[in-house]
């Protein structure tokens, strides 16, 4: 594979990390999303092993932020 070719399909895979990684590293504070599924990996093990999943690079900024993912989140902290 050529350098650009492997540049090209490493970027793109993991640009979704890259922007929430320079973003937290701004020292913004949390948004309302980043909030709820960290709140929830505190009181869920599914959603800490989700979000771990995320944070490994085991999946994608799509996947973190899927519909059944959130709602999960949103589930688990409105019940706990």
């Amino acid at each position: 594979m050529t350098s650009k070719r492997y540049k090209r399909k490493h970027s793109s895979a993991l640009r979704g990390h890259f922007f929430m990684i320079s973003d937290f590293a701004s020292g913004r504070p949390l948004n309302p999303i980043e909030k709820l599924l960290l709140s929830a990996g505190v009181k869920d093990p599914v959603s800490a092993e989700h979000f771990g999943q995320y944070a490994s690079r085991k999946i994608g900024l799509l996947q973190l932020l899927s519909p059944r993912a959130v709602g999960r989140a949103l589930v688990v902290s409105l019940t706990r």
